[in-house]
């Protein structure tokens, strides 16, 4: 995943010795087909259902060649699809998809793409969750008269206990005016 929602898939596949009756007489299909699809996923990440939509291209070379060097076939297509992925655990799933290849050469038989049904399982590999923001430590002082003014701003450092003490730690004073009035 490049994102918890966007995917980057790479695929290579082979063919080999696909059997059929073909124009070429030949009986024995070769191939491979590469594809890159970008995947965007809807729902939350994690475990359960989460639908998607994919598209990308694709390139598929098949070999069924003849006594006359016929039935060599190249096409380059574009992707297109929909699926369901359930998540069984963060990186296991099982899927139900409905692909699409539209070949962007045309061709001598009008054929130009093709849908295709599939079920599957799959595991995501690389990456890993991002560790936790750690937990905010709060500024921790130390004040030995315990009188709440840290010892690092405490200017009266040898308070007594129970006194009131100003913003410097030293004992509050409270002065008493007397007026006298005539």
């Amino acid at each position: 995943f490049l994102t918890d929602d966007v995917e980057l898939a790479l695929s290579y596949g082979e063919y080999h010795d696909v059997r059929g009756t073909y124009e070429t007489g030949n009986k024995k299909v070769h191939g491979n087909l590469t594809s890159l699809d970008a995947i965007y996923h809807f729902g939350t990440p994690g475990v359960g259902l989460r639908p998607y939509v994919s598209a990308g291209l694709a390139h598929q070379n098949i070999t069924n060649i003849n006594s006359d060097s016929q039935g060599r076939q190249q096409m380059t297509m574009a992707n297109i699809g929909a699926g369901l992925k359930y998540y069984f655990t963060e990186n296991f799933f099982a899927k139900a998809s409905l692909d699409g290849q539209y070949g962007l050469e045309k061709r001598d038989n009008g054929h130009q793409g093709e849908w295709m049904a599939g079920l599957g399982v799959g595991f995501n590999f690389g990456g890993s969750k991002a560790a936790p923001a750690p937990e905010p430590v709060a500024d921790v002082c130390s004040d030995s008269d315990n009188d709440g003014v840290c010892d690092n701003v405490d200017k009266c450092p040898d308070t007594p206990a129970n006194v009131t003490v100003d913003a410097n730690g030293c004992p509050a004073v409270a002065e008493v005016v007397r007026v006298q009035l005539d």
